[in-house]
Parts: structure tokens; C-alpha cells; sequence
């Protein structure tokens, strides 16, 4: 009965602690995910301003040249 007990209760650990690294390392993942999407959008919103500010500057300079 002891050895039973005793599997019993390392079985149960090692769920225990599976499950806890399996959330552990989701978690981590969406805290990943998140991170790199708002990235990707502040690049995004940083590179159209970018482009948005040249294509004013290059029609100013087509309209003065015409």
C-alpha cells in the first residue's frame, strides 16, 4: 500500500507540475505574441507616417516644379 501510495502521489506531482509548465509556457507565448503584434503596429503606424510625410514632400516639389 505504501509503494502504491507513494506512486500515487509522484504521479500526481508530475501532473501537477506538467500542467503548470504547460500553462507556464502558453502563457509566455501569448505575453510573446502580444508583444511582437504591438510591434509590428507601431512599426507599421511609424512607416506610413513616414510615407504619408514623402508623398507630401513630393508633391510640393512636382507642384513647384510645374
Amino acid at each position: 500500500m505504501n509503494k502504491k501510495l507513494r506512486y500515487s502521489i509522484a504521479v500526481a506531482n508530475a501532473a501537477g507540475k506538467s500542467g503548470t509548465s504547460c500553462f507556464h509556457s502558453n502563457h509566455v507565448l501569448v505575453f510573446l505574441l502580444t508583444k511582437l503584434s504591438f510591434f509590428f503596429v507601431l512599426h507599421i503606424e511609424r512607416y506610413r507616417r513616414k510615407t504619408a510625410h514623402h508623398l507630401r514632400n513630393l508633391e510640393e516639389c512636382s507642384s513647384n516644379i510645374t
